[in-house]
């Protein structure tokens, strides 16, 4: 198209798309942070087979129990009797497999949601992860520690991300 100077004008609708600092800066990082969420999603997977690994391993692994049950004789005489018995954690626990379940539903959750970088969950999925660590950490918590971990750190990493999100929402 001819302008009236006899120039060519490009018509605005054909221009295509521009390339400025704040696309080409979005773009940068977007790309940069694709590892972070890749780690963050390792991470929360990690946690889960770790929960899956520990779960089979407590109620495969047999539990020895031992303890001393005093008895009075005939004489007025007190005898000690030592008892020994080897259990399984069928066996003693009154809820059978649920509190290895709980860990293992908690932890497949959160690394759902650090694969739909759903921070705001994975955080709160997070904490409950820890408080069941903590609560159950006078039987079997103890062992899922490392899960934790691995849960705390994909949620920093996320958060990391969304962070990085926010600032370039609201960069020049």
């Amino acid at each position: 198209m001819l302008g009236a100077d006899g120039a060519e004008q490009i018509s605005r609708t054909r221009r295509g798309p521009q390339l400025n600092c704040r696309t080409l800066h979005w773009n940068l990082f977007h790309e940069a942070m694709k590892p972070l969420q890749w780690l963050s999603i390792f991470l929360a997977l990690s946690g889960l087979l770790w929960c899956l690994v520990v779960g089979e391993r407590i109620w495969t692994t047999p539990v020895r129990l031992s303890g001393v049950e005093w008895a009075m004789g005939p004489t007025g005489s007190i005898r000690t009797i030592e008892r020994v018995g080897v259990r399984s954690f069928s066996d003693i626990s009154g809820l059978g497999v649920i509190p290895l379940f709980v860990p293992v539903l908690l932890a497949g959750w959160a690394t759902w949601a650090a694969w739909g970088d759903r921070i705001r969950t994975l955080t709160i999925l997070t904490l409950v992860f820890l408080a069941f660590c903590f609560i159950a950490g006078f039987s079997i918590g103890g062992a899922y520690w490392p899960a934790a971990g691995a849960l705390v750190a994909a949620t920093l990493l996320g958060a990391l991300r969304w962070v990085g999100a926010c600032d370039r929402k609201t960069a020049v």
